[in-house]
């Protein structure tokens, strides 16, 4: 519905009984400038003298308290569905053209019998009226239809009975539907560079781009770095069909959980929900976390940063949607309003095998494996590999899964069941193959944020050649990859192993005490692990500041090393500091000497630096090893995110500097747009632009009712979002500026490479009386005024009142039937309103 601002001034004819506002009335004009209007005057000069305030009735709307011909808005379960002619009188309204509000219900099963029951007088229901229109309120349950009027909103409520209503298929909005079909293009590029004293200066160049046709996409994702050169890792075709997935050339190709994807140069083709529009109740196994307070949530997997969402306080389940399929570990930094940071470790499944309850997964796909050879950014080998998979579900709790991956030479079978439980979840697959190699994983992991949680994952693999079971690319990691042991256990899974992982944690008052383990054997090599508990305890808490006791102990196959301390925070708005000391030893048998460390930490951040937010923080670190010295800054705005950092040691084995700096963008093009620059980056892009009169006025962007930035009449803001979702978007005015504009929500479905478009018109608003006049020169009276965003009404004598923009266009409906239509040409003025004298109605 179009916005009305301060509307009871442009209705103050037909609020009669409400009094006179701040506003002279039309007929109080009329009553002080008839005889200049009588002597050809065009227009009344304005008030003369103060506005007298009554509660009474003047005596020249008295007709008013009869039948009132006027334009009201209709609302069918709770959404506008339009404006409509009615007559109105004391408990009783009667719709000009019932045919037409028939047509505006959506689902209408019997028009006719619809039409029928809105024919003649209805009863207004006033003891229905709802005081606040956001609680729940009574409603009528007729049996066949029935009205609520509210004449201060001039606003009618219809409710129909169930059964002249069509039952909405599930299908109808079953899959979200491309914005436009017309050709779209998304590109994030990044870069990274990292050096230091005798240390060569490493660089990694890495870019994404998606270009888009509504449902049908060809992705590229390719780099360039000093330790590689060129590497290519994605070109591929994508079409996505209702619940089906269509791919072609160069991607990974998914396989058994104990084998992991391999990159094939060919064909594929899989189920997907990705595009349901009830994807969110079709999985269930989400990532869950408590939280104290409202706070932001980051998922980082080997290192980058995957995903980042604001929460309210309590058990919050993340969105998944950006981490790629595969099993591994991920980190989960917690930073609160308060300032206070927690990071917390899971381990994260995701893959076809678990399917929606009631539906089938499968996926199938062939071609020639791609290896990754440091000379060539591709080459691609003379191995076939054809896999495909199906899963399906044996009722709410039980899961199944089964996997084939065939090459020349092999040909390898996994089957998996999955046992999902209301707190936990585990799985128990076993794998064989036509060579003999064999193996087995099990998993197990509560599914709640509550005080106690666990993840275990456990598998072994004999490979009786000692070979891959599916071969490897030759290259795995590049100077940029995560170092952790963990990963690398997982993608170099290859011959014979055998791996245990598993983390228990429990939150107890102001606490966290928790156990890691990890533990791999690869035949011929050493044994690797890790085990040892975590305590993390907050001995005093107040508003601005906290005081931490932490400890940590680990045993591995290194030595052992503990580390304990207290850490007092403290919290300002836009800062913190930090002062911590404890002691702790190195890792190994000749480091076992427990060394004190003190460190002190402060940060702050800003808003508006570069027009967007700045960050910064410092730290300075002493222990026996020497004095750390760390200085870190990063910016995020409208261009895209840069970040530095500088590490600096002295003391211990000597003096030496290190540094790197990150920066990251995206381009978007489509829809008309062609621009550099977003505030996140991602696959997808809404773009947001507002243009009319209204110079002045500013507007904040409501995605999904989350603020995501503000911007000026003519001005546009890029947003890139998760692609496979549907938002919804919507502007709210900020400042007291009077502006007419769209306040209806839209609702914008996105996929990969979508460049949604969305157009606003804000138009200055101006407070102005006139009189309408038949080209004649004879006043329009008692006539009903329509325009974009607002009524108003002409009094006895063919004066009005109304606010809309200047230069409006409005439709006059006079009491004999006649219709006519006017522009107007409003000029802003000093005072509160503009006068704009008689104004001629064609018809």
């Amino acid at each position: 519905m179009r916005m009305r601002r301060a509307i009871g001034v442009a209705l103050l004819p037909l609020l009669a009984a409400a009094g006179i506002g701040a506003i002279p009335s039309a007929a109080a004009q009329g009553n002080r400038q008839v005889d200049g209007v009588e002597r050809g005057r065009s227009a009344p000069a304005g008030p003369a003298r103060p506005v007298m305030v009554t509660a009474a009735m003047p005596s020249d709307f008295a007709d008013l308290a009869q039948t009132q011909r006027i334009v009201a808005d209709v609302f069918f379960g709770g959404v506008r569905i339009g404006q409509f002619d009615i007559e109105a009188k004391p408990g009783e309204v009667r719709f000009a053209r019932p045919e037409s509000v028939v047509a505006a219900i959506p689902n209408v099963a019997d028009a006719g019998a619809v039409a029928h029951a809105l024919t003649g007088a209805l009863d207004a229901n006033a003891r229905f009226l709802c005081a606040d229109m956001a609680g729940p309120c009574e409603t009528p349950r007729p049996e066949a239809a029935a009205i609520v009027f509210d004449p201060r909103r001039f606003r009618i409520d219809l409710y129909l009975s169930p059964h002249l209503l069509a039952v909405r298929a599930a299908s109808a909005d079953r899959f979200l539907q491309p914005y436009s079909k017309g050709l779209t293009f998304v590109d994030v590029v990044g870069g990274a560079i990292a050096g230091g004293d005798g240390q060569a200066v490493n660089y990694n160049i890495y870019n994404r781009a998606i270009v888009g046709a509504g449902n049908t996409r060809l992705i590229s994702e390719a780099s360039v770095s000093s330790g590689r050169g060129l590497d290519v890792d994605t070109l591929a075709v994508q079409r996505d069909g209702p619940g089906t997935r269509y791919s072609g050339g160069l991607f990974y190709a998914p396989g058994a959980d104990l084998v992991g994807r391999r990159r094939i140069l060919g064909i594929g083709i899989a189920s997907q929900f990705d595009t349901r529009a009830d994807r969110m109740q079709l999985f269930g196994s989400p990532l869950v976390v408590f939280l104290g307070q409202r706070s932001r949530v980051d998922i980082y997997v080997e290192g980058r940063l995957v995903s980042s969402q604001s929460f309210e306080a309590g058990n919050q389940t993340l969105d998944t949607a950006a981490l790629p399929d595969g099993s591994y570990p991920v980190e989960i930094r917690v930073q609160e309003a308060s300032g206070a940071t927690r990071t917390e470790r899971r381990f994260f499944t995701k893959s076809t095998a678990i399917a929606p309850v009631g539906h089938r997964a499968f996926f199938a796909s062939a071609g020639l494996l791609a290896v990754d050879r440091k000379d060539k950014w591709l080459s691609v080998s003379h191995v076939p590999l054809l896999t495909a998979g199906l899963a399906g579900r044996a009722g709410p709790t039980i899961a199944w899964d089964a996997t084939v991956m065939l090459t020349d030479r092999k040909a390898l079978s996994e089957v998996g069941v999955t046992y999902l439980a209301p707190n936990f979840q585990t799985r128990l697959a076993v794998l064989g193959s036509s060579a003999g190699d064999y193996g087995i994983v099990g998993q197990a992991g509560s599914t709640t944020g509550g005080a106690f949680g666990y993840s275990f994952d456990l598998r072994y693999v004999h490979s009786r050649d000692r070979a891959p079971l599916i071969p490897l690319a030759d290259y795995v990691y590049d100077n940029f990859s995560s170092p952790n042991p963990i990963v690398q256990g997982f993608q170099g899974a290859s011959a014979s192993f055998a791996q245990a992982i598993g983390n228990v944690s429990y939150f107890v008052g102001g606490g966290q005490i928790g156990v890691s383990a990890y533990l791999r054997h690869d035949e011929g090599r050493p044994t690797s692990y890790a085990i040892g508990p975590s305590v993390r305890w907050t001995v005093l808490r107040r508003r601005q500041f906290q005081l931490t006791f932490n400890g940590t102990y680990a045993a591995t196959n290194h030595g052992k090393s503990v580390a304990f301390g207290i850490q007092l925070q403290v919290f300002r708005p836009r800062s913190s500091f930090s002062v911590q000391t404890g002691f702790q030893t190195g890792l190994g048998e000749r480091q076992q000497r427990l060394d004190d460390v003190e460190e002190v930490s402060a940060s702050i951040h800003r808003s508006g630096v570069l027009g967007g937010e700045f960050d910064a923080s410092g730290t300075v670190q002493h222990s026996g090893a020497g004095t750390v010295l760390q200085a870190s800054a990063s910016e995020r705005n409208a261009t895209g995110f840069a970040s530095a950092s500088v590490v600096h040691r002295i003391g211990g084995t000597g003096s030496a500097s290190q540094y790197a700096l990150t920066a990251q963008t995206s381009l978007a093009a489509g829809g008309g747009i062609f621009h550099i620059g977003a505030r996140d980056q991602n696959d997808s892009v809404i773009s947001v632009r507002v243009r009319g009169t209204a110079r002045n006025a500013r507007f904040v962007v409501l995605v999904d009712d989350a603020a995501r930035g503000e911007l000026a009449s003519g001005e546009h803001l890029n947003l890139a979002v998760t692609p496979y979702r549907r938002y919804k978007v919507r502007i709210r005015p900020v400042g007291s500026e009077l502006v007419s504009f769209d306040a209806q929500t839209r609702s914008v479905d996105v996929y990969p490479g979508t460049v949604a478009v969305l157009d606003w018109k804000a138009n200055a608003v101006l407070a102005m009386f006139g009189r309408l006049t038949w080209p004649d020169g004879s006043p329009i009276t008692n006539a009903d005024i329509v325009t974009d965003g607002a009524i108003a009404a002409t009094d006895m004598r063919g004066y009005f009142q109304l606010q809309a923009p200047g230069d409006a266009q409005i439709v006059v409906h006079a009491t004999d039937g006649r219709t006519c239509r006017a522009k107007l040409n409003a000029k802003p003025s000093q005072n509160e309103y503009s006068a704009i004298g008689d104004v001629p109605c064609r018809p």
